[in-house]
């Protein structure tokens, strides 16, 4: 259960830890989300922050649309919704980038993993600002083994994650699709603004999982060897 490992605020010891950040970048209708993942090794656990923000007429679409509460969400800080109709400007961007620079004047970053997609001019100021950086693919190769991951340690509490209601609502929606090996990835396809379920985003847990895919390199001691292939449907529960 998702909620199991949350709590209010993540201990201030957490951030002397070696940190990876993931960035799902979405520059109109989607969420942008940018997920701080610590590896504690001799307890091996994660902890995790995610940052969000998206562009406020989209927000209040769905919040019309579909009773999402993005509003209540913003006045709680668990996401920005910023009064431009993108986030493709120039400003934009460096706005994001200057989040996780700021960030990195506080906590161990490692490196910082993200998909390639629009992601150009915030890549750019990582790179200037001494940041190591590296594109993961939204595929199986990529990011399959962090789901697994994840999965289990949602199962086992061995992941700690500070508490947002709106980061909580995306693991309610998350579902998956598997090959016929057993690699699993969430189904990003299914929700496309074609899609009968665009309203539904998972951005906050494509950031976790673009992090995770490297912070399970550094030596933790639970690696997911064996295919799941029973899986199918939702598997992330924040409640019932």
């Amino acid at each position: 259960d998702w909620t199991l490992c949350e709590v209010n605020q993540l201990p201030d010891e957490v951030y002397a830890l070696p940190c990876y950040v993931g960035l799902d970048y979405a520059s109109t209708r989607d969420i942008t989300a940018i997920a701080f993942v610590f590896v504690d090794l001799s307890a091996d656990r994660l902890y995790v922050k995610v940052d969000m923000r998206m562009p406020k007429s989209a927000a209040l679409t769905y919040q019309d649309d579909y009773n999402i509460p993005y509003e209540d969400w913003q006045k709680a800080n668990y996401i920005q919704l910023v009064p431009k109709k993108t986030l493709e400007g120039i400003e934009e961007k460096k706005a994001i980038a200057q989040t996780i620079i700021d960030a990195s004047k506080r906590y161990q970053i490692q490196r910082v993993c993200y998909d390639k997609t629009g992601t150009d001019q915030i890549i750019n100021d990582l790179i200037e600002s001494g940041l190591t950086v590296e594109p993961i693919n939204w595929s199986a190769y990529g990011i399959g083994s962090a789901t697994k991951s994840l999965q289990a340690r949602i199962i086992e509490q061995s992941i700690t994650v500070e508490k947002n209601d709106c980061l909580a609502w995306q693991a309610r929606t998350v579902e998956v699709v598997a090959d016929k090996a057993g690699a699993i990835i969430p189904n990003k396809a299914g929700l496309s603004e074609v899609s009968k379920d665009h309203w539904k985003k998972i951005d906050g847990i494509a950031a976790i999982l673009y992090a995770m895919a490297r912070a399970l390199q550094h030596g933790l001691q639970k690696e997911i060897e064996e295919p799941i292939s029973k899986w199918s449907g939702r598997i992330f529960i924040a409640g019932k």
